[in-house]
């Protein structure tokens, strides 16, 4: 079904919470997460 309606599969991202993050890091994973979340909407708009 995911294929007939031509979505695109984004692999999950996954933070550990037991793993202290910087700020630094952290923003860097809200960066990618933002990248992601871009391309699959020109993908499906």
């Amino acid at each position: 079904m995911w294929t007939f309606c031509g979505a695109k599969w984004l692999d999950p991202e996954i933070i550990d919470s037991r793993q202290p993050l910087t700020p630094e890091q952290f923003s860097s994973i809200i960066d990618s997460l933002a990248d992601r979340i871009a391309d699959w909407e020109s993908y499906h708009v």
